[in-house]
């Protein structure tokens, strides 16, 4: 890290008070430029963020439907060894009546 990359962190840190981090600099500079372009072409930002919200709401009920139980390889076979007895414990019962 030379001199000039340490004063320009300074200086990050001085306008900002937040810590460089490259993920929370993109996110600073996009909503900057969001709100800047919405102020500038009258965007309706609670709109947009209701549209965002809902799109991130089909995403994982998406994400959920296509993988409904969530098992792994170990879950798997732990859940099949549940079922198994689970129809072992039926048919004794159902023997028995």
């Amino acid at each position: 890290m030379t001199y000039g990359t340490s004063i320009a962190f300074f200086a990050y840190f001085a306008l900002t008070r937040q810590e460089f981090n490259l993920s929370d600099v993109n996110d600073r500079r996009f909503l900057i430029t969001f709100y800047k372009n919405a102020r500038k072409y009258n965007w309706n930002v609670e709109k947009y963020n209701k549209l965002r919200d809902n799109i991130e709401k089909v995403e994982s009920d998406l994400k959920r439907l296509k993988d409904p139980l969530r098992l792994t390889a170990s879950n798997l076979k732990s859940a099949e060894e549940k079922i198994l007895s689970e129809r072992n414990n039926i048919e004794r019962i159902g023997k028995t009546l």
